[in-house]
């Protein structure tokens, strides 16, 4: 398990996190969810220790996060920060590669770099100037990379990988296929953290969600349990209104007018 336990974080006067907790468990796609500024990514930055809370605790098989090493921690944990700076002319190919750097060298590595590529959707770009790429092409290789940092089991250790706002810049088939892909990376054992604004694609996707409102957990648990009307109504603000249509098989959420 990766958890965290009453995590509390500030940043001068401000509080962004209070008291929150938030576990990921192997084989399974947690949803994080809240308006901007309830601080989902800086959750997602203290369960990826590059953050350390005020208080509380975050631990990674119930050892306390602090006391891994940088490349323990990455080669057990692979982040996609909402936004890269990497202006460099690698290939794409070259930046997934990059991925594999914290990892045991095997022999398999440009296999396992040709699959990461292929299960985001971007084996056709792999000779590309990684500047060159559009913003959604650019956020498909970076899936791609931290795909790539986890695509071995370390033994019977759980793999966790941290997605903040993975579908940002994509248009509405790549959503769709980034988060298929999350769905199946968990199902090769991983846990999986997806920090998401549509509660659609939550609904879809994830077995379990967290509701975030100010600092706070709102509501955790299993997804269709916890991202209720009256719970999304109560994190956002607005009347939201939960359907469910004949022959679909998850309820569909929008808001009321």
């Amino acid at each position: 398990m990766l958890r965290a336990l009453d995590v509390s974080y500030r940043a001068g006067d401000a509080q962004l996190l209070q008291e929150a907790s938030l576990t990921i468990a192997p084989g399974r796609v947690h949803a994080l969810l809240g308006p901007n500024g309830a601080g989902k990514s800086t959750l997602l930055k203290l369960l990826a220790g590059d953050l350390r809370p005020h208080s509380g605790a975050v631990a990674l098989d119930a050892r306390p996060l602090g006391e891994w090493s940088a490349g323990e921690r990455a080669r057990r944990r692979a982040v996609l920060p909402q936004h890269d700076s990497l202006r460099f002319g690698f290939t794409a190919e070259e930046v997934v590669a990059l991925g594999r750097l914290p990892c045991v060298p095997s022999s398999r590595e440009a296999e396992i770099v040709r699959d990461a590529l292929e299960a985001a959707g971007v084996a056709q770009l792999r000779h590309r100037i990684y500047p060159t790429l559009s913003g959604g092409e650019r956020a498909r290789v970076q899936f791609a990379r931290v795909m790539a940092q986890l695509w071995e089991a370390a033994g019977d250790r759980g793999r966790f990988l941290l997605l903040d706002e993975p579908t940002a810049s994509l248009d509405l088939a790549h959503q769709h296929d980034c988060l298929r892909a999350a769905r199946r990376f968990a199902e090769s054992g991983a846990g999986v953290l997806v920090v998401l604004h549509d509660p659609n694609l939550a609904l879809a996707y994830s077995d379990d969600a967290t509701v975030l409102r100010a600092g706070r957990v709102l509501a955790s648990g299993p997804t269709a349990a916890t991202l209720t009307g009256e719970i999304l109504s109560s994190a956002y603000g607005i009347e939201v209104a939960i359907h469910q249509l004949p022959g679909v098989a998850r309820p569909l959420i929008w808001t009321r007018s």
